[in-house]
C-alpha cells in the first residue's frame, strides 16, 4: 500500500480541525517568513507547542483517541501560503508499516512519537551528484519511544526511514513546513515539494552511501513491510556525528 504521505507532490486542500493550534504555531512560522528567527528555533519553538497541547489531556486525548480508533491521520491544521505550506498531524501506523527512505527538497520537519515505538533511521546529505543520485552519510539508527523527536531541515538529518514496530500500531505527531528556505541543497531543484523516494545502500563511494531516487512504486515495492534491519549499514561506512 502506497501511502498519501508519499504522494505529497500534489496540492493539498487547506484543513482547519484545531485553531488553537494554527494561533500558537503561525506567529512563529511568520518570524521565520521574516527571517527574525532561525529554523531550528522554529522547531524547537513548535516541540514546546505539542508538549503544551499534550499536556491538556481534554484537547489532546480526544485527538489522539480519534487517530488510533480510526487507523487514520489526523489533521490539526494545514495551510498554503501560495508556493509553500504547513500540515501539523498525526500520522498513524500500523504494526510494522513502514515510511520507505526519503528525503525532500525544502522542508523543515519535526516529528515526535506520541504513541507506540518507530524504528527510525537518519541521514545526513553531503552532496549533490545529478538529479537522481545523492551521497549520504548515516547519522542515527534508533528504536523511538514516547516523546522521542526526529528534527530535521534542509542541511540537517534530511533523509530518514522509519517503521512503527511490529508488536503495535504507532502515532507521530508531524509537522512540515515546506517552500520556506531559499538555500537549497538539490540542483537543479524540483518543482516538488513532495517526498522524494530513495534507495540509500546503492554502492559505498568513498565512505559515504550512493543513494539513487526511486518511483513512489518502486520504494514500496523494495522497502515497504520490511525491516529496516535487511538493509544493515557496510562497515567501510563514516558516520556522521549527531547534531
Amino acid at each position: 500500500m502506497v501511502k498519501i504521505n508519499s504522494r505529497m507532490s500534489e496540492k493539498r486542500r487547506d484543513i482547519l480541525n484545531d485553531a488553537r493550534v494554527r494561533e500558537s504555531m503561525h506567529p512563529l512560522l511568520m518570524r521565520l517568513e521574516q527571517s527574525t528567527i532561525s529554523v531550528s528555533h522554529m522547531q524547537h519553538a513548535f516541540l514546546e507547542i505539542l508538549r503544551t497541547h499534550q499536556s491538556d489531556s481534554g484537547f489532546w486525548d480526544s485527538r489522539l483517541k480519534l487517530c488510533s480508533d480510526k487507523k487514520e491521520d489526523y489533521i490539526f491544521w494545514r495551510e498554503d501560503f501560495g508556493g509553500k505550506d504547513i500540515t501539523v498531524s498525526l500520522l498513524y501506523l500500523e504494526p510494522g508499516e513502514v515510511h520507505p527512505p526519503h528525503h525532500h527538497n525544502n522542508v523543515i520537519s519535526v516529528q515526535s512519537v506520541v504513541s507506540g515505538q518507530i524504528w527510525a533511521r537518519e541521514y545526513q546529505r553531503i552532496k549533490c551528484m545529478d538529479a537522481d543520485n545523492i551521497l549520504i552519510s548515516p547519522v542515527q539508527d534508533r528504536l523511538l519511544k514516547k516523546d522521542d523527536e526526529i528534527v530535521a531541515h534542509e542541511w540537517l538529518n534530511n533523509v530518514h526511514w522509519f517503521a512503527a514496530t511490529k508488536d503495535k500500531p504507532a502515532v507521530m505527531w508531524n509537522c512540515n513546513v515546506r517552500g520556506f528556505e531559499t538555500d537549497l541543497f538539490l540542483q537543479p531543484v524540483p518543482n516538488s515539494l513532495g517526498r522524494i523516494l530513495l534507495d540509500p545502500h546503492v554502492k559505498v563511494i568513498n565512505g559515504s552511501l550512493l543513494a539513487q531516487r526511486l518511483t513512489v512504486e518502486e520504494a514500496y515495492e523494495k522497502f515497504g513491510n520490511k525491516p529496516i534491519a535487511n538493509w544493515p549499514i557496510p562497515d567501510e561506512v563514516i558516520w556522521m556525528d549527531k547534531v
